[in-house]
């Protein structure tokens, strides 16, 4: 039985105690739905990687999650990050580019997967109430990643 610390930990991520949502997430290439057993393809259900993000603002912060999900309770991962929100809307918050570095550093294996689910979280949060494209959101937090990792 897999190990999902963002499912039995949940209560804690939330400085208020409000439950965080795993939430599916799409980009330009990728569509995936986020189970207890991690990312799934939405259609097949083929298991694409053993992880869960999440995201949620509280009094000007901005939290990210990233949980590693094993069948070992020794393997099982869940690491936060949190960074107030900028005050220019053009630049990234450093949990979400902090978040990316992880994955990148890591879990090799999966990190063009999830940088892609953080940035699609990330996207959602701040661009959604602009523009209901998400395909379109994520771009935007896609390109200005790549420029701030310039």
């Amino acid at each position: 039985m897999p190990i999902n610390l963002h499912e039995e930990l949940n209560q804690f991520l939330h400085p208020d105690g409000v439950r965080v949502y795993a939430e599916n997430f799409i980009t330009n290439h990728e569509v995936a739905d986020q189970t207890e057993q991690g990312m799934v393809e939405p259609f097949s259900e083929e298991l694409l990687a053993p992880f869960c993000v999440s995201s949620f603002i509280n009094n000007d912060k901005y939290y990210m999650q990233v949980a590693n999900i094993c069948e070992r309770t020794d393997k099982a991962t869940l690491t936060q990050f949190c960074s107030l929100i900028p005050k220019s809307e053009h630049i990234l918050p450093q949990s979400l580019l902090q978040a990316c570095d992880f994955v990148e550093a890591v879990f090799l294996e999966h990190s063009s997967l999830l940088k892609n689910s953080l940035q699609a979280a990330f996207a959602v949060d701040f661009y959604s109430k602009f523009d209901d494209c998400l395909v379109s959101c994520w771009i935007k937090a896609n390109l200005r990643y790549q420029l701030a990792k310039i």
